[in-house]
């Protein structure tokens, strides 16, 4: 989406990642929802707005993508709306292209993987889409008892008959 954005002079900013922070997700379908958010703030910016895109570990064993544009904004009867399928509230009368499945299926997605896709927003300020999705627990290091390792003969042939081995081997 960079390059459409940078065509409407629309800056992206992604706020870094918590190290250590994972989600428990389908990669893909993880990819069609922010494709999805980041597509719509692009779509319904204004020229020289901005997108910001966070990510936040939760208490509550959850973690957030939020996705932050400085559109037009929701009016509050309009924020549940705009997730019903086809419904573009208005926007099929403009030159906004879509058809008004992405949000839906945005959602149906998130839900499926166990999470939830909100929105909040302020009228003529932006709007604020948030995918909550389960935290992947972090991977322990594993702990094996120490083993001895090997003992490294001095002598490869003198070795092998000490350890009564009877396979074939080369001469020295």
């Amino acid at each position: 989406m960079a390059p459409i954005a940078a065509e409407r002079s629309i800056q992206i900013i992604a706020d870094g990642v918590p190290p250590a922070l994972a989600v428990f997700v389908d990669r893909q379908r993880l990819a069609q929802i922010l494709v999805n958010l980041i597509s719509n703030a692009v779509k319904y910016n204004h020229r020289d707005g901005s997108i910001t895109i966070s990510c936040r570990s939760q208490d509550t064993g959850q973690a957030s993508i939020v996705v932050t544009d400085t559109g037009p904004g929701l009016a509050p009867d309009d924020l549940q709306r705009i997730f019903v399928p086809f419904e573009r509230l208005g926007a099929e009368r403009t030159e906004v292209e879509g058809t008004g499945i992405g949000l839906p299926l945005a959602r149906a997605l998130a839900e499926a993987m166990g999470g939830h896709l909100t929105v909040s927003s302020v009228l003529g300020q932006g709007a604020a889409f948030t995918v909550g999705l389960t935290r992947a627990r972090p991977r322990r290091a594993r702990r094996h008892p120490a083993r001895p390792a090997p003992a490294r003969p001095a002598g490869r042939r003198g070795t092998q008959r000490a350890q009564g081995r009877t396979g074939h081997h080369r001469p020295p």
